[in-house]
């Protein structure tokens, strides 16, 4: 893993990571994937699992992301001035990457492609995306067991 690169310095920083020691970057190439060897490893199979969700996400929304596309993330994001956003519409401007905008308000936020889990329809509907097919199916189930009432009990009759 390359950690620092300054022109201006020839020199680099180098780490041995290895994919059983939970790397958190999961970007590693669709071809290095392909050339790995089967493991038991948990690890490493979350790890494998985490970087082709990776690639699966960017070939999604390569085929299905236009500008206009509205969008929901996994989790609102909070901004500086209060605001809490977490649908945008897709936007692009000339040769820029794409946009995310809200409203008039145009927003650069860092990895958004990573934390896209719906596309939304004009009807309302949303369309998963493998990054919101994987939040939903590792989010805890929702506490069902029943809970006394939580006031002082009444009679009806």
């Amino acid at each position: 893993m390359l950690t620092r690169w300054r022109r201006a310095e020839p020199n680099f920083g180098y780490k041995d990571l290895g994919e059983t020691s939970g790397p958190a970057d999961c970007k590693a190439p669709q071809a290095v994937l392909d050339a790995l060897t089967p493991t038991t490893h948990e690890e490493a199979l979350i790890w494998r699992a985490n970087c082709r969700r990776h690639h699966a996400q960017r070939a999604f929304l390569r085929t299905h992301l236009t500008p206009g596309t509205r969008l929901r993330l996994t989790h609102p994001l909070l901004f500086s001035d209060g605001t809490e956003r977490g649908t945008f519409t897709y936007t692009r401007t000339g040769r820029r990457p794409g946009v995310l905008i809200h409203g008039s308000t145009r927003y650069t936020i860092p990895h958004w492609r990573d934390r896209v889990a719906a596309l939304l329809t004009p009807v309302g509907s949303e369309t998963l995306t493998p990054v919101g097919e994987h939040h939903i199916a590792t989010r805890p189930a929702p506490d069902r067991t029943p809970h006394p009432p939580s006031g002082p009990a009444t009679a009806t009759g």
